[in-house]
């Protein structure tokens, strides 16, 4: 009983992080029953239930031979999170492949078409670590961009805590990511206890489940 009774938390650990998980039941050569989770690689939903594949076709994963242990997934607050800071990462690389060379204009001595299409040019051409060469008279004239990094950096940062609270049930500061005091984190070791012991029973209760269909406590 004590493998069938690791079985079922391991399988309640997985319910509680992806939100579903599935045990198959059946009898070892002993004749004891046994239970065994499912690998997700061997798993696939149609119309909302878990079917699985034995040749070419696919059957429904059910009781008796199968039970399913289902939760709200810890998992998905995570990657949500994780989605929105890529996504914010992403704006930040185009702010500042646009804004990391500010716009620059340039006033030329000369009006004709020539010298203006060669002077456009090399300020094209300009980049961090480049350079050109104009007229003695020419000028160039810098746009000093009002964005800031700060504003980008802020929101990843909320992320990062925000993403650490779904993990370990909080930061070791005070809703920031930096470092915190020995209060603060002695805070967070009482939040990973609480998460543990939220997670034990949960387990708790689904091994109860399991061996009250047989007749047994």
């Amino acid at each position: 009983e004590d493998e069938n009774i690791e079985e079922i938390i391991k399988a309640s650990i997985e319910a509680r992080i992806t939100g579903f998980s599935l045990m198959e039941l059946f009898l070892g050569d002993d004749g004891v029953l046994k239970v065994k989770t499912v690998g997700r690689e061997f798993i696939e939903f149609r119309d909302n239930l878990p079917t699985l594949k034995i040749g070419k076709n696919r059957f429904v994963a059910k009781e008796p031979f199968f039970i399913s242990i289902t939760s709200n997934p810890a998992m998905l607050k995570t990657l949500w999170i994780a989605y929105a800071k890529q996504y914010v990462l992403s704006l930040y690389l185009k702010f500042a492949e646009f804004l990391g060379v500010p716009p620059l204009i340039g006033g030329a001595n000369s009006s004709d078409e020539k010298t203006l299409k060669d002077m456009s040019e090399a300020f094209e051409s300009l980049r961090s670590g480049s350079y050109a060469i104009f007229g003695v008279n020419d000028t160039i004239k810098i746009l000093e961009g009002r964005g800031s990094q700060e504003d980008f950096m802020e929101f990843i940062r909320y992320c990062d805590a925000e993403i650490a609270k779904c993990i370990n049930g909080s930061v070791l500061s005070s809703n920031t990511a930096t470092t915190g005091s020995y209060a603060q984190g002695k805070i967070h070791e009482n939040n990973r206890f609480e998460i543990i012991d939220a997670d034990i029973k949960f387990a708790s209760r689904e091994v109860k489940k399991f061996y009250k269909r047989f007749g047994k406590k």
